[in-house]
């Protein structure tokens, strides 16, 4: 062995397949007479490996526990969270700057977080303790509510200002003075206001998003209803209120979007046009008279403006929510309900109305309360929008609040229906009418409800 040891290359110490192959065209580069025999090669790479591989278990095992490389159980956490459940772009305080999530290992640095750390979280175990608490505090971001005004940054607007600017401060300033930025102050103050709240991380529809990318749009649109549920904060900023006495007379109450901007965070602050806070308190949820001052314009129950849950239940009195709200395009009538009905749809922009009717279609598969059938206007078969489901006459919310008929599809006709080739499929309550007068300004009604089944087209 000794010979034969003298007549081969040296064996690579460092695993790799470029070092692999170097090694086999040396041994067989030697001359036929004095080459090893397969079997030689074999019996001495066994034996060399029987040395290195402790060798690089050890070099394995010590890079795990490196505190270089992090706490394996937190690193896999943050990265999780940051793939699964983080905007893909965001704006890095610290530093002002537009940032992809990819950078968030690099800038926030997860591997400072120690063992003691962890059995210093106050009670938790040590999973609940990454997973609740230690990851999700380096990871808390604010976002923004608004209503879109004139030059508002883009998300092009802030890629040119992290390549000309070592600062997005720098940038505003520059673009203030060029009489152009009553959106970029909006943006920095927003900032200013998330610092406050102890976040390094800040998320703007205006120029968080590529909307070049379709793939990008697409994940935003989808995950946006989410976005705002596991904000930190979500800063309201009114550019036509400043005190909650006026909130009735302020765009942000009647735009599609910021309906869900207003059900899903658990935790608000609202800030008037010159970025006065409405109220003293840190959360504005947490306030009683904010939130019936909120009931009050919006008609939404208090409970729902405190605890929403999305879903398809009650989606008759959702629209109504909805009924009186506008968008610029189309199609985001239907998108900016997605979340609020937690219903699963492709985003499609040049589809026009069509939107909203395949919005309906997944609401109707997946609602099981006949009351979404019942609507007034829109074409022959779908309404088009939600305020085909908003009415003032009392005598039909009498109708659709009775007991026997309630919001979720109890007492007289089907509480189930299906949507077949032919319609929609159930028992459908006929409603014979008798007036006490000869017109129809009557001063009773008499209801006569007799379930049959019947298709509607």
């Amino acid at each position: 062995m000794h010979l034969f040891s003298n007549k081969t290359p040296p064996f690579p110490r460092e695993i790799s397949e470029e070092r692999h192959l170097s090694f086999l065209r040396q041994c067989f580069s030697v001359q036929p007479a004095d080459r090893p025999s397969a079997d030689q090669i074999l019996a001495f790479v066994q034996g060399e490996l029987l040395h290195c591989i402790p060798k690089i278990l050890q070099t394995t095992e010590a890079m795990a526990h490196n505190p270089h490389h992090g706490i394996p159980d937190v690193m896999t956490e943050f990265k999780r969270r940051v793939s699964d459940q983080m905007p893909s772009h965001l704006i890095y305080i610290p530093e002002m700057k537009l940032i992809s999530r990819d950078e968030l290992v690099t800038l926030l640095k997860p591997e400072a977080i120690t063992e003691e750390d962890i059995s210093n979280s106050g009670g938790w175990s040590r999973q609940s303790a990454i997973e609740s608490k230690l990851v999700p505090g380096m990871l808390k971001y604010a976002i923004l509510s608004h209503r879109w005004g004139t030059s508002e940054p883009t998300f092009q607007d802030l890629k040119r200002a992290r390549a000309c600017y070592k600062k997005l401060r720098e940038f505003c300033t520059k673009a203030k003075r060029k009489r152009e930025g009553a959106g970029y102050k909006k943006l920095h103050e927003f900032c200013m206001k998330a610092k406050e709240y102890g976040c390094d991380l800040a998320w703007s529809d205006t120029c968080c998003i590529n909307k070049e990318s379709s793939s990008e749009l697409d994940e935003a649109i989808r995950s946006m209803y989410r976005w705002y549920r596991d904000a930190y904060i979500c800063i309201v900023h009114l550019a036509q209120s400043e005190s909650l006495e006026t909130l009735g007379i302020d765009e942000w109450f009647i735009r599609g979007w910021t309906l869900q901007e207003l059900l899903a965070p658990l935790r608000m602050k609202f800030y008037g046009s010159c970025w006065t806070p409405l109220t003293k308190n840190e959360n504005d949820k947490d306030d009683y008279k904010v939130i019936f001052a909120l009931s009050r314009v919006t008609n939404i129950p208090p409970n729902d403006l405190c605890n929403f849950r999305p879903g398809p239940n009650r989606a008759w009195e959702k629209m109504t929510w909805a009924a009186n709200r506008k968008t610029t395009r189309i199609e985001d009538i239907a998108y900016s309900l997605i979340g609020i009905f937690d219903i699963t749809m492709a985003i499609a922009y040049g589809e026009g109305d069509r939107a909203f009717k395949r919005f309906m279609a997944e609401l109707i598969q997946n609602c099981k309360e006949w009351q979404i059938l019942i609507w007034a206007g829109g074409l022959s078969g779908y309404p088009t929008e939600p305020a085909c489901y908003h009415t003032t006459n009392e005598a039909t919310l009498e109708v659709l609040k009775n007991r026997q008929i309630s919001w979720w599809g109890e007492g007289c006709g089907d509480s189930d229906f299906s949507v077949t080739k032919r319609g929609v499929g159930l028992f459908f309550p006929n409603l014979h009418v008798a007036s006490s007068s000869s017109h129809h300004r009557s001063s009773s009604w008499s209801c006569n409800l007799t379930p049959f089944p019947r298709h509607l087209p």
